[in-house]
């Protein structure tokens, strides 16, 4: 790979970052729900609603939300778990060492198997081969057997 096919691939890395931060944006707008039903408890009032509809920018025209929240992801703030009520980073950091660990041990795997599969596959090519198994064998005094 030329040093032009890397320059090229360089230069398509921001718009594919742009368009995967579309996609998410989209994918969390267009979840049924409401979070902020998720958060409020049974019989609170409207104006508690609203509160934190204009706390978490939810009254903000959509364009508008997807600059804030391009800007909150740009610089690692990911906001609060609703469900946790705890910072995302913070849960995210907590299971990192586990994930790294799982991806870790996958990676050697897929290696260990991408790099001995083809012996294997070669070393049992020459120690049986394929076209005595695959055809039958007769004998040549063998004698054909009546149709009944």
């Amino acid at each position: 790979m030329g040093r032009g096919a890397i320059f090229r691939r360089l230069l398509l890395v921001p718009p594919t970052l742009f368009g995967v931060a579309v996609v998410v944006f989209v994918l969390l707008r267009v979840v049924p729900g409401n979070p902020v039903a998720m958060m409020i408890p049974p019989g609170a009032s409207q104006a508690d609603v609203d509160r934190l509809m204009a706390q978490y920018g939810l009254d903000l025209p959509i364009f508008d939300q997807f600059v804030v929240w391009l800007q909150q992801v740009a610089v690692g703030d990911f906001g609060t778990s609703i469900s946790r009520r705890q910072d995302v980073m913070t849960l995210i950091l907590a299971r990192l060492p586990a994930t790294l660990e799982l991806v870790l041990i996958a990676i050697l795997i897929a290696t260990v198997l991408g790099a001995l599969l083809p012996w294997m596959i070669v070393a049992a090519v020459i120690a049986i081969p394929a076209v005595p198994l695959l055809r039958r064998h007769r004998r040549k005094d063998a004698t054909p057997s009546p149709a009944a």
